[in-house]
């Protein structure tokens, strides 16, 4: 009954039970020593592990749920939900390789449940998109481009279409393999990629976005501004209560505008583009808390390539100090937090990055040069 009366609780303020500064919203601390409760008396109690870990992902302290996560998937191991919960915490802790895992086996659960079940509607295979998108989030982190690539397209393609058509904006779930694109610097890929049908507005939005910022990558300015030009309109259009998973399909387009804005501007050698890259930080800092986030790619990474590239070392070393607060332990990073120290003769401390950089990148096939490819 406890576990129940959290669960009714979180109902009640989901996805809000902290706020981007890490302050608990009314009610949450109630919620978390409920289910602390609960574990305590039974640590292996399935339900409470599993909403203890939805109640502190967002908070300040995401290492509490360490336990409840590296208990949970063993206690329901064919339930494809329950095996991916705990890359909820592995994620936020710098977990990646094991946040890629719980979401390659919660795949395999669900669609083998599937596969014997066949369950009608069209709610599960959602489950299922949301296990590929979540690996292809996780893998991206760890540098797998290969396997990024084939869990944005499994994630797409496991999306059921018929819900495109009655929740708009969903259409979201289609673009990741455009994000994953970008992230990797796929260019030429990229700009092969087919222009989707202008019924879907995120999904046209998050392409114009991709193939702007191919585009600005190859030195096609001027159709890189016509992108841009395009995505402004589209991004003023979308109606403002139309979703995009836990934001507004606006917000995440505002994010694609600004970074993309950003993203001309310094191929354009343009001064002002640094303090595009911060309009286009904060863009995405004001995005509200998912996991994986809604935007597939820190931002900071690319701001931090730009500092470098302007020769501002302290600064952009502080921009990835800052992401590796957000995304412990992650490979791009610390190797931008490299580049930055070894810019200001910081050998030794460079060192023990590049260091940690080879151990979070140990299982890549993607070689590093830039945290911006």
């Amino acid at each position: 009954m406890q576990t129940l009366h959290a669960e009714a609780l979180m109902d009640r303020n989901p996805w809000k039970l902290w706020s981007p500064e890490g302050a608990p919203a009314p009610g949450t601390e109630q919620i978390v020593a409920t289910l602390e409760s609960v574990i305590a008396r039974d640590p292996n109690h399935l339900g409470a592990n599993h909403y203890y870990i939805h109640a502190v992902e967002a908070s300040p302290r995401p290492e509490k749920a360490e336990a409840s996560a590296d208990r949970l998937g063993a206690l329901a191991p064919k339930a494809g939900h329950i095996v991916h919960m705990p890359a909820h915490i592995y994620q936020r802790v710098g977990r990646y390789a094991d946040a890629s895992e719980s979401n390659r086996k919660a795949a395999a659960a669900d669609l083998a449940y599937q596969q014997q079940a066949k369950p009608r509607g069209h709610v599960y295979p959602m489950y299922t998109s949301h296990n590929f998108g979540f690996l292809a989030y996780s893998a991206s982190m760890e540098g797998r481009k290969q396997e990024t690539l084939e869990a944005a397209r499994a994630s797409a393609k496991h999306f059921p279409p018929e819900l495109l058509a009655v929740m708009p904006g969903m259409d979201f779930f289609t673009a990741q393999p455009l994000f994953a694109m970008v992230r990797f610097g796929d260019w030429e890929r990229l700009l092969a990629e087919p222009r989707p049908d202008a019924k879907y507005p995120v999904q046209t939005g998050l392409w114009l976005h991709a193939h702007g910022m191919a585009l600005a990558a190859t030195g096609q300015l001027e159709q890189a501004r016509a992108d841009l030009a395009e995505l402004k309109r589209l991004a003023r259009t979308v109606p403002p209560t139309m979703a995009a998973n836990l934001n507004t399909a606006r917000d995440v387009l505002g994010v694609a505008v600004r970074v993309l804005e950003a993203r001309v501007a310094q191929a354009e050698g343009r001064p002002q583009a640094l303090a595009l890259w911060e309009e286009a930080v904060n863009a995405a800092d004001r995005l509200s808390y998912a996991e994986p986030a809604d935007w597939f790619y820190p931002v900071r990474h690319y701001q931090g390539a730009a500092l470098l590239d302007a020769g501002r070392f302290q600064e952009a070393e502080a921009v990835y100090r800052e992401d590796l607060k957000r995304n412990p332990k992650n490979g791009w990073a610390l190797f931008g937090l490299a580049q930055s120290l070894e810019g200001q003769g910081r050998q030794e401390d460079a060192a023990r990055t590049r260091a940690a950089f080879e151990t979070a990148w140990a299982r890549s096939d993607f070689p590093l040069t830039t945290t911006a490819p």
